[in-house]
């Protein structure tokens, strides 16, 4: 008599989906848009690997400008603005390596406070803010005028130059299931059109083909982008 065979130990594979947002850290979209991503993937069943990715250039901060009724001529302004968003963005990539989560907590809380409570950016928010998210204060103050901070937020930047962004906010969506398929998604990032397009019952690609909506969207090509 034959013997029984054993039931496979291989774990079952299963989907994952990687999302990239690319943020101004001193934006109110962005803010909105951080926390539709955050709403998604908190009850998700599925495995989502997420960043959230500063990325500013002109035209970002135009758009910026344009948003919030700014005078876009006012060079000192637009400086400022400039200015402004690139040592956010350097503080969030110091409060990053003190973790994942407490980065995020940095971000959203500056927001917050730049967004819902009107507070001026400077470098006492910024301290303040990184008490808030519970920061080893000297290690962040260190760490965002690192040349590793600086490195790190220039990665960034080819990582959206690579990925054609020219939005912000914008999503980047990949699943492991087309290794070369990828759906860029400028503004209209919603908890509903997250759960449309990540639906497990097809793969991205198919749930892009039978989505009707009006969110502007395009096809992307992976290549090397894989961001871990």
């Amino acid at each position: 008599m034959l013997a029984d065979k054993k039931q496979s130990t291989i774990p079952t594979f299963k989907r994952v989906i990687e999302i990239y947002l690319f943020v101004n850290p001193i934006g109110s979209r962005c803010y909105e848009s951080e926390k539709e991503v955050l709403d998604f993937v908190k009850d998700l069943d599925q495995k989502v690997h997420f960043r959230f990715i500063p990325f500013h250039n002109f035209q970002t901060i135009t758009n910026f400008m344009q948003f919030n009724q700014m005078p876009e001529k006012n060079l000192d302004l637009r400086n400022k603005i400039c200015h402004n968003t690139y040592f956010a963005s350097l503080a969030y990539k110091a409060a990053l390596m003190q973790g994942k989560k407490k980065g995020r907590t940095f971000l959203l809380t500056l927001q917050h406070e730049l967004v819902e409570n009107n507070v001026i950016f400077s470098e006492a928010l910024l301290i303040q803010v990184a008490e808030e998210a519970k920061l080893d204060i000297p290690m962040f103050l260190e760490d965002k005028e690192s040349d590793f901070a600086k490195a790190s937020y220039e990665a960034d930047q080819r990582i959206a130059r690579e990925m054609s962004i020219k939005n912000n906010p914008s999503m980047v969506i990949f699943d492991n299931e087309n290794d070369t398929y990828g759906l860029l998604v400028e503004s209209c990032i919603t908890v509903d059109l997250l759960k449309k397009l990540c639906d497990p019952k097809a793969t991205l690609k198919e749930n892009n083909r039978s989505l009707v909506t009006q969110t502007p969207h395009s096809v992307i090509s992976k290549q090397h982008l894989r961001v871990l």
